[in-house]
Order: C-alpha cells, then structure tokens, then sequence
C-alpha cells in the first residue's frame, strides 16, 4: 500500500455510483494492489498507468520493475509512456495492423529503427519516435500502411527477429 500511496485509502470506501468514495487514480492503485496481493506469477495490466499524474504512474511502474526483478512475469500496455516510465522496461512489443513491428530489448528497438530510417533525436522519448513511426494518417491510409507493412517485413528480416521465435 505504500509503494501505490494507498495507505490513506485504508479505512476509505471505494464508492460507487451512489456513494463518494476514494479517487479514480486511487481505484486503479487499489485495483492494483489486490491483484498483487495475490503473488501471482504473471500479471497482465492494460493501461496502468492512464489516468495517474507522472509521480504516481512512475512509482506504480517502478513497483512493476521490481516485481519483475523478483521473478514476476509482467506484461502490460502502454500507450504513451513518459520517457523514464519507458526506459524503465526490459523489453518491448511494438504492434501494427496486429502484426509485430519490434519486439525484444528496448535497446535494440533504437538501434532496429534508427537502421530504417527513424533516428531518435538526442533528449527526445524513443518511444514518442516509434508510435509516430508506426501511426496511421487518417489522410493517406495506404501509404501510412504500406510505411508500416514495410517497418514489419524489415523487422521480420531483422537479426532481432531471428532471436525471437515469431511464427
């Protein structure tokens, strides 16, 4: 309850639709905490993160992170991560169209899109160069997918690709 700054929800109603209770960041903390509580060996989350202010989303994924170094499995997604919440991940999927645009070691998410074109500037958030890189403009869908059909077929050629089984 301390690492999700819970504590003061302790002896606090959660609420509902016809009585206050405690915050929505505070419900998606609680959420949370009773899915941990249980030890469980993996956790799937959908968007942790969303709807908590920077300090809480990054604690709640440092939590992650050690959960993860104690042996957790931990996957979730992320739709807009901040660049430290991003760096804070071992390894990444990146998904376009549903099929798999990047997928392993954060660092070599850079070094795979700065080879095709998409460098990550100095102090920008590498994560903020990938979503664009793999955005679709409702304007020219098919170039936007024809972009993101060749980014995957480069991934699927890649000596990254070759160290994941991917079928």
């Amino acid at each position: 309850m301390t690492e999700l700054d819970i504590i003061s929800c302790a002896d606090n109603f959660i609420g509902g639709e016809r009585r206050k209770g405690i915050s929505g960041g505070e419900k998606k903390r609680v959420s949370l905490a009773s899915e941990i509580i249980g030890n469980p060996s993996i956790l799937f989350l959908d968007e942790p993160t969303s709807g908590l202010d920077s300090h809480i989303a990054e604690k709640t994924v440092t939590l992650l992170e050690k959960l993860a170094a104690g042996g957790q499995t931990v996957i979730c997604t992320i739709h807009q991560p901040s660049s430290q919440i991003f760096n804070k991940f071992d390894e990444v999927l990146l998904v376009s169209a549903g099929k798999v645009a990047f997928m392993g070691p954060i660092k070599n998410a850079q070094v795979f899109f700065e080879s095709n074109g998409y460098p990550v500037p100095k102090y920008f958030n590498p994560a903020d160069v990938y979503i664009k890189a793999l955005a679709v403009d409702s304007e020219n869908i098919e170039k936007s997918n024809e972009k993101n059909n060749a980014i995957c077929e480069a991934y699927k050629q890649s000596e990254f690709a070759k160290q994941i089984h991917i079928d």
